[in-house]
């Protein structure tokens, strides 16, 4: 294992970075047809109604994926108990949550209770589908059912928004569609139907599974706190428009999102299969020095580009949302440096120890925005969701040092950071002058991370290079 880690990890990343990318890129491109065929209201209207999915869905699963996709990398217990008893959870789960959204329904008469309905459903079947066949590691299959995903969701967006003009509607439903077929496809390639046996007694794993998950439940609320409670304040303190125009700035950030989620996802299969190794927090920080270095550079060129993003995706009304663009980018290149110290809990099952982290980050977003938001509107969220981000990162820097110890070059990451900010600061007032310092720094910051870590990345690419044949006769 330790002579092909780092072979397996970039494999891995190369893997999902192509599904990722695949699957943002169409939904960078569907941008422009939901902001030409949707107004401002009714996009935001059908952004808030798919994110009370997200919202609701850790709790009705109980985040029994995240367990799904710990243990099927651990051999405790064997692939088909694990599916097993995930499944039975998520079964009773849905059942229960399926009886409180009627009656929900009966009460309130929401008008989209029912696309909610079928989001939610099938959302909780893709994510531990998806879940589980990560950690079998089947990490093909996990990328393509992202970009199948992506496929299907264009196809059913055109035809249910322009061809027959559902609005909210076909918005709603174009989602759940998506992510019922990406289900049925890892059912079938990911050949989970050979890992389910009912007459299994799962009794003492689902409990095991269940101490592990249950307390990500607080987390991912946490997480749907810092991450969509400033639409919901802009809608309740301003109007459905302005919430509108900033979900569909927030889209953008994808773009650096994508790095992210395909970071994360190789790296936490990979600390996963190297908890046991002797050697593994010298591996990690070696890991994290390359990975910041390439976030902070790919996120100085999207800074620097974030004009023209504007442009291509903002179409109409929207448009007007282009200034906050830069400081949005800004929150998830935060996010995306610092996602790394997550990891540390799964991989180390210190789930509990997530929690605190979030609750922090979650409060300060909302006190923040809420005291903001009717002075400077989406400004005021922008700034609350930078706090946030900020806390969330020094917390977690600082528990996970009691217990692994992660080396990095904090001088050179926080001047890198700063100067990402004056980018910021320049590419928000918007002019051509202010453009040209900005890819100015951008070259700067390009030139100090390829001086400081060019030992690094050769050793690290020929390590590649040398083992990648070792790699492709073991995987």
């Amino acid at each position: 294992m330790k002579k092909n880690r780092y072979a397996r990890l970039i494999s891995d990343m190369i893997i999902f970075i192509f599904g990722t990318v695949l699957t943002k890129v169409v939904q960078f491109v569907l941008m422009p047809l939901y902001t030409t065929y949707m107004t401002t209201e009714a996009y935001g209207i059908a952004e808030l109604t798919n994110n009370m999915s997200e919202f609701l869905m850790p709790i009705i699963t109980l985040c029994i994926y995240e367990a799904s996709f710990r243990y099927a990398v651990d051999s405790k217990f064997t692939k088909k108990e694990v599916y097993s008893s995930s499944l039975k959870v998520l079964i009773l789960t849905s059942i229960i949550g399926t009886l409180i959204l009627v009656v929900y329904d009966l009460i309130f008469k929401y008008e989209y209770s029912f696309y909610l309905y079928i989001i939610l459903i099938f959302y909780s079947l893709q994510k531990l589908n998806s879940f589980f066949v990560r950690g079998k590691g089947y990490s093909k299959i996990f990328a393509l059912s992202g970009v199948i995903n992506a496929i299907v969701l264009t196809i059913f967006n055109v035809t249910f928004l322009v061809k027959l003009d559902l609005g909210v509607k076909g918005y709603l439903l174009s989602i759940g569609l998506s992510y019922f077929i990406s289900s049925i496809y890892l059912f079938v390639f990911g050949k989970i139907y050979k890992d389910i046996d009912f007459k299994k007694n799962t009794k003492l794993i689902t409990k095991e599974l269940l101490n592990y998950c249950t307390p990500l439940i607080i987390y991912n609320i946490g997480y749907w706190l810092t991450t969509m409670s400033g639409r919901y304040i802009l809608l309740w303190n301003t109007n459905a428009s302005m919430a509108g125009t900033y979900a569909a700035v927030i889209k953008i950030a994808a773009v650096i999102n994508m790095l992210q989620q395909a970071f994360y996802s190789a790296f936490q299969l990979n600390t996963s299969r190297e908890f046991e190794s002797d050697d593994k927090e010298e591996y990690f920080s070696n890991i994290y020095s390359l990975y910041s270095s390439v976030i902070l550079i790919f996120g100085s060129i999207i800074l620097c580009c974030s004009p023209l993003l504007a442009k291509l995706t903002l179409k109409g009304d929207f448009f007007m949302a282009n200034k906050y663009l830069p400081l949005i980018l800004f929150v998830a290149i935060i996010d995306c440096l610092f996602c790394f110290f997550k990891t540390m809990y799964t991989t180390y099952k210190y789930t509990k120890r997530s929690v605190p982290s979030m609750i922090i980050g979650a409060i300060i977003n909302i006190v923040i925005s809420l005291l903001t938001v009717k002075k400077i509107g989406i400004w005021g969220v922008c700034i609350a969701s930078l706090l946030c981000y900020l806390s969330q990162a020094i917390y977690r820097i600082m528990d996970t040092k009691k217990f692994v110890n992660i080396k990095c070059n904090w001088k050179i990451i926080s001047i890198m950071l700063v100067l990402l900010f004056i980018q910021v600061i320049l590419l928000s007032i918007g002019n051509l002058y202010n453009f040209i310092v900005s890819i100015t720094i951008s070259i700067i910051i390009i030139i100090l991370n390829i001086l400081i870590y060019f030992k690094t990345y050769k050793n690290m690419i020929v390590k590649f290079l040398t083992k990648l044949n070792f790699f492709n006769e073991n995987v």
